[in-house]
């Protein structure tokens, strides 16, 4: 009877879901083909898994990305749970700044804010490399991280607090022991977009580069 009332709904999500869903099951299928143009099913083969494998550039890549994205997730982490747990501690212009900043790194251009970064570690003259991707990644994702997790804050009762606080724990113990347990949900989901995010970004220096532009290099595979 639901399905019937809200039939639109579902023909809307269904087609959104295949418009984001069929060209991945497009590229997962066509890396099992042996045919290299990829127009016909050439039969299966696992060719191209051990080239790319065999390839000491694509092995240091995965490890430069993954390494990447692993530190851009635990800083994106805990600076998003610091600032989310901070803001809600804020009060009138203060939140209303904060939450602004915060918004502004998720509509602003990414290429602004890496260009703004680059021009500083000019000036400071600092050697640009994967730490500054780092920064500049962290800087990006650590804002989704903190949506997800002030979202989560605000449906979380102030009734734990104030029997905690009633009880003789300091705030640090509130935090510890209540506060970031319940958060732990929305951290983990902040963590694994802010981990996502780094993997599908093209960044390259002199002497290391990440696995999101092997396939752009493939003709200089060994």
């Amino acid at each position: 009877m639901k399905l019937r009332q809200h039939w639109f709904s579902a023909v809307m999500s269904a087609v959104v879901f295949v418009f984001l869903f069929l060209p991945i099951i497009v590229v997962f299928k066509d890396a099992f083909n042996a045919n290299k143009t990829l127009l016909t099913w050439g039969g299966a083969t696992f060719t191209w898994f051990g080239e790319a494998l065999s390839s000491e550039r694509f092995r240091s890549a995965f490890l430069t990305s993954i390494g990447i994205a692993v530190v851009v997730m635990l800083l994106s982490m805990v600076l998003a749970s610091l600032g989310a747990i901070g803001m809600s501690k804020m009060s009138g212009k203060a939140k209303g700044a904060y939450d602004s900043l915060v918004f502004l790194r998720i509509t602003l251009p990414e290429i602004v804010i890496v260009v703004g970064l680059f021009v500083v570690a000019r000036m400071l003259g600092f050697k640009l490399g994967p730490a500054w991707v780092v920064i500049a990644q962290t800087l990006i994702y650590s804002a989704y991280a903190f949506v997800t997790i002030s979202a989560r804050l605000t449906n979380i009762s102030g009734l734990y607090e104030k029997a905690a606080q009633d009880l003789g724990a300091s705030q640090a113990r509130i935090v510890w022991t209540i506060t970031l347990p319940l958060l732990a949900p929305s951290i983990f989901v902040g963590g694994l977009l802010a981990f996502t995010f780094p993997l599908i970004r093209l960044w390259r220096q002199r002497s290391w580069e990440a696995l999101p532009q092997k396939p752009f290099h493939c003709s200089s595979w060994a």
